[in-house]
């Protein structure tokens, strides 16, 4: 098992989705920055993006954030393959079974709105494999 944690911005809103029994999911699409060098030797920025899925805290996921709210999330890495309808190949990342936080305050105040909405927020619990049903898995 691969744990990943990523520091980054939401693409779109949460989107919050209910299993058969009742379990709540939170899915998010984060991007993640990073600097590499283009060909003429000077670094520009890039972007991974990452499926993410929140299976804790989800009526907070939905009440905190929303497109380009910054977030960092922490969990198990994995690779998805699939087929389109075309024929088409398609791999992407999700991060699996993920806790969140909301990003350190970067002005060096440590204060402000998003320290007053982490205090608010209630903390994501750890998530262990006992706690959902194999019909509780939405794929």
């Amino acid at each position: 098992m691969i744990q990943l944690t990523l520091s980054g911005h939401l693409c779109a809103d949460p989107r919050i989705n209910e299993t058969p029994s009742g379990a709540k999911v939170a899915n998010l699409r984060v991007a993640g920055n990073y600097s590499a060098k283009n060909d003429d030797g000077a670094y520009e920025k890039q972007a991974l993006f990452f499926d993410v899925e929140l299976w804790r805290s989800v009526d907070a996921v939905a009440q905190y954030f929303f497109k380009g709210s910054g977030i960092e999330v922490a969990g198990e890495l994995q690779e998805r393959h699939w087929t389109d309808r075309d024929g088409n190949a398609h791999t992407n990342l999700v991060i699996r079974n993920a806790q969140w936080s909301f990003p350190p305050k970067s002005d060096g105040a440590g204060g402000g709105e998003a320290a007053q909405q982490k205090a608010a927020a209630p903390a994501a619990a750890p998530l262990s494999a006992g706690d959902f049903a194999d019909n509780d898995i939405p794929f």
